[in-house]
């Protein structure tokens, strides 16, 4: 525990930025520039806000949903519930579960990016699943190429993202402008 002391010096270092060049900056693909900006100190709480709106907006989104998954496939929904939970408690323990600082606007903006990332991706092997190889198969087949397809994204997303999450939480983010 800390004493109300401590706890007050801590968060008076952990400020956000309040230069406002610093707070028009916002990330699509540079998640190098991004890790380094979260370990300089907290986005403001209108950088957050737009990570949010626009990783918000992604996901409503209507994306096509298979024939097969028309009337809603429990299996489809657990898995994605799971997959979804799992990943967002993985992500809060690489940022150092309870001790650690700003879980929030780290992973919103993380997690933009790498959606801004892996989007391209899921929409090539998608349209190719689903006009190529998928409609020669039996729909059961369909069924498990989709769960698999999707969830491998899914977990690769989140073990993306939890990567970038415990670089930022060590506070080792290397000066370069690689985009690991």
């Amino acid at each position: 525990r800390t004493t109300s002391g401590s706890t007050a010096t801590r968060h008076a270092a952990r400020q956000p930025r309040v230069n406002p060049e610093e707070n028009q900056r916002m990330y699509f693909w540079n998640i190098a520039n991004l890790k380094k900006d979260l370990s300089s100190g907290p986005l403001s709480q209108q950088d957050s806000l737009k990570y949010l709106l626009v990783l918000s907006f992604i996901g409503m989104i209507p994306l096509p949903r298979p024939p097969y998954f028309s009337n809603g496939d429990f299996l489809y929904v657990s898995l994605g519930a799971a997959v979804l939970i799992c990943g967002t408690i993985y992500v809060y323990q690489k940022n150092r579960g309870a001790q650690g600082q700003d879980f929030i606007s780290r992973y919103v903006s993380l997690s933009w990016v790498m959606v801004v990332r892996v989007l391209p991706y899921i929409f090539i092997f998608g349209a190719l699943l689903s006009f190529g190889i998928m409609t020669k198969l039996q729909e059961n087949t369909q069924k498990t190429f989709t769960l698999i397809f999707v969830y491998t994204f899914s977990s690769f997303y989140y073990w993306r993202v939890g990567h970038h999450m415990a670089e930022v939480a060590s506070g080792k983010i290397i000066n370069d402008n690689r985009t690991k």
